[in-house]
């Protein structure tokens, strides 16, 4: 099972906090082992990191993939560090504007459940729709706990 997160960059904990996420990851997974799929440019990427290494605490056998956006880059290697291991979607041919809108194409068609936190317009709305559009699972927390 992968399951993706997505949400906005300017994102605040007090908003929902990691136990209520825990507690929908388990209802909807009930206990599997599961590939998270993160990224690493917002406040809501790293609050994603935190659960997932939460909710991996609980099911050992999971773990923490860093979906990178771009090779060779130093902020990307760093946070790779954090994470289980890191793939790279064959996206090198995308240009560099639009690697992350590309590579967020790429988690959707690869994730069976999809975790959002979006409330306004922007570009995760975008990539919400693109995952509805392509018939995705997906949990928008903030229509759920807000």
């Amino acid at each position: 099972m992968i399951v993706s997160f997505f949400g906005h960059a300017s994102f605040s904990e007090s908003s929902i906090d990691m136990q209520t996420v825990l507690n929908v990851l388990e209802k909807e997974l009930q206990g599997q082992d599961v590939d998270f799929y993160v990224g690493n440019y917002g406040d809501f990427d790293s609050f994603s990191l935190r659960v997932a290494r939460a909710y991996q605490q609980l099911h050992a056998n999971s773990s923490v993939v860093f979906v990178m956006p771009y090779l060779n880059n130093v902020r990307c290697n760093d946070f790779a560090k954090k994470c289980d291991c890191s793939i790279y979607p064959e996206i090198e041919k995308v240009p560099l504007k639009f690697a992350i809108i590309e590579r967020n194409k790429w988690v959707v068609q690869n994730s069976d459940l999809l975790i959002f936190y979006y409330k306004t317009i922007g570009k995760t709305r975008d990539i919400y729709e693109y995952a509805i559009s392509k018939n995705k699972r997906v949990i928008n927390l903030a229509e759920q706990f807000s």
